[in-house]
């Protein structure tokens, strides 16, 4: 089962009052709902949830991180995954909870620290990992590594400026390439040629580079920014889903919403309710 913690960590101080005309729990109780999971147990800004798999967990939580920004408000998510027993009046015990407090004690502020177990079966999902330490497992007497996760491409696009790729005195290569398939993002034929074109570089070039930056090709990067746009459309209920598969390039549903799967772990419908 996996399992992720959650606490509410005010922006100022953990003594201080969240503001009052913001309601950060009633949004982690929505998103949770969304993406079909269940709180387990909830007391003083603090959830325990549980998930189908790591990818909704992990998913979740980014999306949790980015809607409670308005909110004076931050959030601290640890996520593990183990054997446990969840009870009718919202308790959960075992020894994978006791494993996700200590992780949980661990976390920082705007975190999501997962454990090696939750990375392992989170390959290939776009996220990036770093080492952030380990703790003790009492019950096996070894020493878990536990990892700081982001998702690779909203952090490639915040943080974008590589300079050894700069193509311009003011723009790095891969802030060109995002926004070059930003541009170009409702048009179904925009593709690896165009893109080539558009930043004037060869296909093998941008294979070689895309590759080294953000270990994506050419097309899984103009996939991946069009399905977070559609996600965030979704999400913010600007669009509905046949909009938001067509404003991002998908002319076909079906194929919009195996992409999506692929991406996120979950289908486009599960964030739409």
């Amino acid at each position: 089962m996996t399992i992720a913690s959650v606490s509410i960590v005010d922006k100022l101080s953990n003594e201080k009052e969240l503001r009052s005309d913001a309601d950060p729990d009633n949004l982690i109780k929505q998103l949770v709902d969304r993406y079909r999971g269940k709180i387990v147990h909830y007391s003083n800004h603090f959830f325990l949830t549980t998930f189908e798999g790591p990818s909704k967990a992990v998913h979740c939580g980014i999306d949790m991180q980015d809607a409670i920004k308005s909110m004076d408000a931050r959030l601290a998510i640890g996520i593990h995954i183990g054997e446990c027993l969840v009870y009718s009046d919202q308790e959960i015990s075992g020894e994978a909870i006791d494993v996700l407090k200590d992780v949980q004690a661990r976390v920082q502020p705007d975190q999501i620290v997962v454990t090696q177990t939750v990375k392992n079966l989170l390959s290939g999902a776009g996220l990036n990992f770093v080492h952030w330490g380990s703790l003790l497992n009492a019950a096996t007497g070894q020493r878990l590594p536990l990892l700081s996760v982001k998702d690779r491409l909203r952090e490639d696009m915040e943080t974008g400026s590589i300079d050894f790729y700069a193509l311009s005195k003011n723009d790095s290569f891969l802030e060109n390439v995002l926004q070059s398939i930003e541009n170009h993002l409702s048009s179904e034929q925009f593709g690896v040629e165009n893109l080539c074109r558009d930043i004037g570089i060869s296909e093998r070039q941008l294979q070689r580079k895309l590759k080294l930056i953000a270990n994506k090709s050419p097309n899984q990067m103009i996939r991946s920014v069009r399905l977070h746009r559609a996600k965030e459309l979704i999400l913010s209920k600007d669009r509905g889903i046949a909009e938001a598969a067509f404003d991002t390039g998908f002319s076909n549903p079906s194929y919009f919403s195996k992409c999506f799967k692929e991406e996120f772990g979950i289908l486009p419908s599960a964030l739409w309710s």
